[in-house]
Formats: structure tokens, C-alpha cells, sequence
């Protein structure tokens, strides 16, 4: 037996733009991620009890070349790298280089405590932590007694 699907030509349009839509990273575990034209470095984000930590893999940085903002809820990871082309440098092949980058994500509300966030970048990788909040983090069991 033949499996036959139809497709109304008047849907199909309107299928593919949702597929678009749906498809791209709307969400992350932190918040929703914001877009723009620059280079998008890959993340990992992990969330404790106490916190959530961000990694983010940035080779070829200095410290003073990245750059950390929270702003309105908003958590800003970027990097600025100069091209700096060595004109006496003749390259057989060239595969990397470092380039510039942006990376926002919206910081859950009612979650996180914005002045605890540190940083420390070691062997190419950014790690961020950001604290929770003490009111959002897990109460322990209680055990009510019976008088």
C-alpha cells in the first residue's frame, strides 16, 4: 500500500515560513537567546541549585578583549578582536582565525541576583556564573510534627 500526503498549494507557503520560525534557537534553558549579525559562539548552560553557570567557547582571546554587561535583564557576552594581518606573513593555509563576536540571553525574572555574576576565562573557555536568588531556590522537606 502507497502512502499518499496532499499538500494544499495555498498552505504550503505559510507551512514553510513556520517551519522557518520553529526551527531557529527562540529558547534556551537561561532565557530567550537575541540575535544579531555577528559570529555566535556555542554555549553550554548548566542550572544548580544554586546557580547557573554559562560556558561559552571563545579561543584566542585575551581578558581584556571580552566583554560582560547585564542591562535591563539582559546578559551580554561579546568579544572585540582587531584584524590584525601581518603583511610579512605569508600563510600556506589559513583555517581560524578569531573574529569578533555578540551573544545575548534575557535572564529569567524573580531568578537570578544580577550583582553576583562573576567570570573566569581559562584554556578558551568563558565560564559565568550567575547566583540565584534565595527566594528562588528549592525549600528543603519539611517534617511537621503531630501534637
Amino acid at each position: 500500500m502507497t502512502h499518499v500526503t496532499r499538500c494544499n498549494p495555498a498552505l504550503a507557503d505559510n507551512q514553510r515560513i513556520l517551519n522557518q520560525f520553529f526551527s531557529g534557537n527562540l529558547h534556551s534553558d537561561l532565557g530567550s537567546f537575541i540575535q544579531n549579525n555577528e559570529s555566535a559562539p556555542a554555549v553550554n548552560i548548566k542550572e544548580s541549585v544554586n546557580d547557573f553557570r554559562v560556558e561559552v567557547v571563545a579561543p584566542g582571546f585575551t581578558n581584556q578583549e571580552l566583554n560582560i554587561e547585564v542591562d535591563k535583564g539582559v546578559l551580554t557576552i561579546s568579544a572585540k578582536k582587531e584584524n590584525q594581518e601581518v603583511k610579512e606573513t605569508t600563510f600556506n593555509r589559513r583555517e581560524f582565525s578569531p573574529t569578533s563576536f555578540k551573544r545575548s540571553f534575557r535572564l529569567p525574572e524573580n531568578k537570578v541576583d544580577e550583582s553576583k555574576i562573576s567570570a573566569n576565562y581559562e584554556a578558551g573557555i568563558l565560564h559565568i556564573v550567575i547566583a540565584k536568588l534565595e527566594t528562588a531556590k528549592p525549600k528543603p522537606k519539611q517534617v511537621i510534627e503531630i501534637a
